[in-house]
């Protein structure tokens, strides 16, 4: 099954959406208190989803116990710098088997990572929100060895900067099922450390 109707990356953005609706004042405790039971509650819910889906990649549902993650850690909501592509600019991205889908790329991203400058090419999906694939340290050992997605509501951008946070980071349908095909992220997007956040290998 070809991973081109973006179901996953629906789902993610659907689910963040609905924490970035509740109003701040039905939570208590400090900033990282929020953004780390906002993390637990949407893994939670993809947990469900995963196991309830008819559209899960999951073979076994009935042995599914849920996936696997990092600790959530503050240290991995990065601000990064924005510089906007000048034009409208569809590119080339290369799937898992071996095919290719255009993408639209919305410009690319800068931070300070542990002493490393590194940039990002970031993508935008068709309503609009922001799209990243990226590849760490972790691969293939800690996390799944063809890279790793984070979305990003468009309301994330201020002014140019973005804050990105790892804890999000998930792996696409094809770690789970290679009957589904997913977006490889490009060579540039290799991050030179490890991003020990978001999800891992079990």
């Amino acid at each position: 099954m070809k991973f081109n109707k973006w179901t996953l990356i629906i789902l993610i953005i659907l689910i963040a959406i609905i924490y970035v609706s509740i109003p701040k004042d039905q939570m208590s405790g400090p900033k990282i208190n929020e953004d780390s039971l906002a993390t637990v509650e949407s893994r939670k819910l993809k947990d469900e989803t995963f196991r309830d889906s008819d559209e899960s990649p999951i073979k076994d549902k009935k042995i599914f116990k849920g996936l696997a993650y990092f600790d959530f850690n503050q240290k991995w909501i990065i601000s990064f710098e924005v510089q906007r592509s000048e034009k409208i600019e569809k590119i080339k991205i290369n799937m898992t088997d071996g095919s290719q889908e255009d993408m639209l790329k919305f410009g690319t991203i800068t931070a300070n990572i542990n002493g490393a400058e590194v940039k990002l090419e970031l993508f935008q999906h068709a309503d609009g929100n922001l799209f990243l694939p990226f590849k760490d340290k972790t691969a293939p050992t800690e996390t799944y060895g063809g890279g790793r997605y984070v979305d990003l509501s468009l309301n994330k951008l201020k002014d140019k900067t973005i804050l990105v946070d790892f804890n999000q980071a998930y792996f696409p349908y094809c770690a789970y099922n290679p009957t589904f095909t997913c977006p490889v992220p490009p060579k540039g997007n290799d991050i030179p450390t490890r991003i020990p956040a978001g999800e891992r290998n079990f």
